[in-house]
């Protein structure tokens, strides 16, 4: 079976007609296989095997669009051969929904003196940047006979990731504490559960199974630490 015969049998002309343009007439939907949006044939897709079945080759540099909006439609009354610019406004997606924008979420309009378009092509309200520059410049202007506040060292710090010695020792003296504080409680071991490192730790239970069971951890993280180095 040839490529056009193929085509033939996976069509299905009695599709629905598009709401939106209904003197397209109907669609004609592919039954074959898709990628979950387009239809495929043969590694082609099906819209474009439809095109140039019907129309020719398709021009270099064209995409195919969809005039019924209905990607699985393979009717060539409903494609047309446009540029990639044209594809994507015409779209429904947020590049088409920015750039049918007429007003800023503000209400200036996006036209005249009051566009500022980018280097990247996108549009800006001129008033609603010259607004948000007077609001920073006031900001800075109240802030700046103000000091800075002083950064205090110790284990809040050494969590923000300081590693100086102020911070490293409040870090292992908070520790310390810790493990003094559940020291306190003798049932705090027996309900963590013993032979386990993290109760040796945690609760400073020093019996011969967790002080076992932290040796041997510690043991076993020195020879994956050796195993490491080159």
């Amino acid at each position: 079976m040839d490529l056009r015969e193929s085509f033939r049998a996976r069509t299905d002309k009695n599709g629905p007609i598009p709401e939106e343009r209904p003197s397209l007439g109907p669609c004609w939907l592919w039954t074959g296989g898709t990628n979950g949006r387009y239809g495929k044939i043969r590694n082609l897709y099906a819209h474009r095997v439809s095109y140039e079945l019907s129309k020719g080759q398709i021009p270099a540099g064209l995409q195919i669009d969809h005039l019924c909006r209905n990607t699985i439609c393979v009717n060539p009354n409903h494609l047309e051969a446009v540029t990639g610019r044209t594809n994507l406004l015409r779209s429904r997606g947020f590049a088409a929904r920015q750039a049918a924008q007429t007003d800023c979420i503000h209400g200036h309009p996006l036209t005249g003196d009051n566009l500022y378009v980018d280097k990247r092509s996108r549009r800006h309200c001129r008033e609603c940047r010259s607004r948000r520059s007077r609001e920073a410049h006031a900001k800075k202007q109240a802030t700046a006979g103000k000091p800075r506040s002083v950064i205090t060292h110790g284990a809040s710090r050494y969590n923000s990731g300081c590693r100086c010695d102020i911070c490293r020792a409040g870090k292992a003296q908070r520790q310390r504490d810790s493990v003094a504080r559940r020291a306190q409680d003798p049932t705090a071991a027996d309900r963590a559960g013993h032979g386990k490192q993290s109760t040796y730790r945690n609760t400073g239970c020093r019996c011969m199974p967790c002080t076992t069971a932290n040796r041997e951890a510690v043991r076993a993280a020195r020879a994956r630490k050796k195993e490491r180095t080159p």
